[in-house]
């Protein structure tokens, strides 16, 4: 069972998580209190609101993955993570719907 923790997931993003991992442990937590994170969780979930510094990655011991829930990840120090191996994932497709979309109107 792997140990999850989602920053600032919405009401929606809480459900479909909470149904399709249903077999991990999940956290879910808003940006002011990510300090309550369970120390042992292994997978971050963020969206690209939230920095994820090296004070967040050091505090994590057990962390093995960092996901971005959105297609940029400029917001997570990637220096830190390499230095401890730390898998950084992206959405890339995320939006491509709405910039386009918007860029037409």
């Amino acid at each position: 069972m792997t140990k999850i923790a989602f920053i600032d997931a919405s009401a929606q993003d809480k459900a479909f998580f909470e149904e399709k991992l249903s077999d991990h442990e999940l956290e879910f937590v808003t940006s002011d209190r990510w300090r309550t994170i369970n120390p042992q969780v292994e997978v971050l979930s963020v969206f690209v609101d939230f920095n994820v510094t090296r004070d967040i990655i050091d505090v994590l011991p057990d962390l093995k993955m960092i996901t971005c829930r959105s297609s940029g990840y400029n917001n997570i120090d990637l220096v830190a993570a390499k230095e401890r191996g730390i898998i950084v994932a992206n959405t890339p497709g995320y939006g491509a719907s709405s910039v386009a979309e918007y860029a037409m109107t």
